[in-house]
């Protein structure tokens, strides 16, 4: 992770410890079942804040620039960058990364009331360069949590009348609270290469994660391998190496608790994670197997079709949901 420094160097020193087991502030308010995933990369005004006008914020926001990231025969070939606003549908606030130079890093976050004047400006500190940024959740006490996707360039091929470029992407979801004129980092997770699709909080303050690994995944510690842990081959290009689902608890303090995974013979992505009323977490799967393995048991299922998958908060595997209606326990 590249921070920018300068200015801010005494302040990262003393707020900004990252990595496993970075603290998550203790005053968070109850949060359940809140899914701020893929899904939560809202373009329109939900029930509670149908009436408010974002027209305006949403034409000062960033949502996609251009930018020079490798040359190809000489010439020079571009790569945009995205961000993803954010709309609070209780409060009726909007969130939005209003600048961003992505030599230096500099980013500014804007929030704009309901009648769409802006209520505030603040730049970002430790931000990173050169990557895609989306507001994916704004917290009750105002922490904003940011979803960081890199791209790196993995191979070039050339061929007499093209260049092929392979890239491979990761996440990172940073936490940053208000600080006078700046939002600061305070807790950040970073699943190797793997992917961060969705998050969740409890009324205890525990965190919840799923998304997608190839390989095997390091998540502070506790390693995951895909199942089977086979890559394909297909000649000049990659190899392709099958997405497993993992997911991960961390508590109050921001420290790890646990991680599981989910896998069969061919893809599997995770969607969602919710909580239900009664306190089970539920993980929304897309399969292309025909069975899946979970903590050891193997489950047929329904290539291509989406299922449920229930643990309790300590992890032990409940049962699957297969055609939404049916429950199959342990």
């Amino acid at each position: 992770m590249r921070f920018v420094l300068g200015k801010y160097l005494s302040f990262i020193l003393v707020f900004i410890i990252s990595g496993c087991g970075q603290r998550i502030n203790s005053n968070e308010a109850e949060v359940i079942g809140h899914n701020i995933g893929k899904d939560s990369l809202q373009t329109d005004a939900g029930t509670d804040a149908d009436l408010c006008n974002f027209e305006e914020c949403k034409k000062r926001v960033i949502q996609r620039k251009e930018r020079i990231c490798y040359v190809c025969e000489g010439e020079p070939m571009s790569c945009n960058l995205y961000f993803g606003h954010y709309i609070d549908k209780e409060r009726g606030n909007f969130y939005g990364i209003s600048y961003y130079n992505d030599e230096t890093g500099e980013l500014k976050i804007m929030k704009c009331g309901c009648n769409g004047d802006i209520i505030w400006e603040k730049e970002v500190m430790g931000e990173l360069a050169g990557e895609s940024a989306f507001i994916i959740f704004v917290d009750d006490f105002e922490n904003l949590y940011i979803k960081w996707i890199t791209e790196y360039i993995e191979e070039r091929l050339w061929h007499p009348h093209s260049c092929m470029v392979f890239t491979s992407s990761s996440d990172e979801i940073i936490k940053y609270e208000q600080y006078r004129r700046y939002l600061r980092e305070v807790w950040n997770f970073y699943p190797d290469d793997g992917k961060i699709n969705s998050m969740t909080f409890d009324s205890d303050y525990n965190l919840y994660m799923v998304g997608e690994y190839t390989g095997s995944i390091n998540i502070c510690g506790i390693e995951l391998k895909n199942t089977p842990p086979v890559c394909m081959g297909r000649g000049q290009l990659p190899p392709k190496c099958y997405y497993d689902v993992f997911i991960t608890k961390f508590d109050r303090e921001g420290r790890s608790v646990w991680s599981k995974s989910i896998g069969g013979s061919d893809d599997e992505y995770a969607t969602e994670i919710t909580i239900d009323k009664d306190g089970f977490l539920n993980v929304v799967v897309v399969s292309y197997s025909k069975s899946v393995e979970i903590d050891g048991q193997t489950i047929e299922i329904k290539s291509d079709h989406p299922f449920t998958v229930k643990f309790d908060k300590d992890g032990k595997f409940v049962g699957v949901v297969l055609d939404w209606s049916d429950i199959l326990r342990r």
